[in-house]
């Protein structure tokens, strides 16, 4: 059966629509565009002040250092006053009014079980309970100074990080030198 007029015109349609392919050796048919390197990540306009900003930076670079510095501190402003107020208590025989009660009893609850279970005898008669009072009194004091020493801590902590950890990680690691 011979070609119709149908199918002729039908078949030039398509070859106008797609024309032959030439033979190109040296092109090639796919590539890939060259990547542009990535864009930084837009600046975030900062979240702290600018009072903070030098000292977040700090805790970004270094963050081990600032938080065992923010713990030793932190523990420093609790056992140094509880010692000289203990100590101040004890030779003036004064201990501070208006202190919150319950404190003071969890104070003397708390040391009072610690000296038991050491047996340790300065503690027992009159005496001793009132070094025991004085001793639960300092706790209680050092417990309603808590806010002034988390700040103090805060406040301490670069220097520290940079000046005692710092000077102790250089002797540490000048021992290892030698020692290899």
């Amino acid at each position: 059966m011979p070609p119709t007029t149908t199918h002729l015109s039908l078949l030039l349609r398509l070859t106008r629509r797609f024309p032959p392919l030439k033979f190109r050796p040296f092109s090639r048919l796919y590539s890939t565009t060259p990547k542009s390197p990535p864009l930084p990540p837009p600046e975030k306009p900062p979240s702290l002040p600018k009072a903070l900003q030098k000292y977040a930076s700090h805790f970004r670079d270094r963050p081990l250092s600032h938080i065992t510095s923010f713990l030793i501190l932190h523990e420093l402003t609790a056992i140094v006053p509880l010692g000289g107020l203990f100590l101040f208590f004890h030779k003036t025989r004064w201990t501070p009014p208006g202190l919150p009660g319950e404190w003071v009893v969890a104070g003397t609850e708390k040391f009072g079980r610690y000296v038991r279970r050491k047996g340790w005898e300065r503690f027992k008669g009159e005496e001793g309970a009132r070094s025991l009072f004085e001793v639960a009194t300092a706790w209680a004091v050092v417990k309603a100074l808590l806010p002034l020493r988390i700040a103090v801590s805060l406040w301490a902590t670069p220097w520290f990080a940079r000046v005692v950890l710092g000077g102790i990680g250089r002797v540490v690691g000048g021992w290892r030198k030698r020692a290899v």
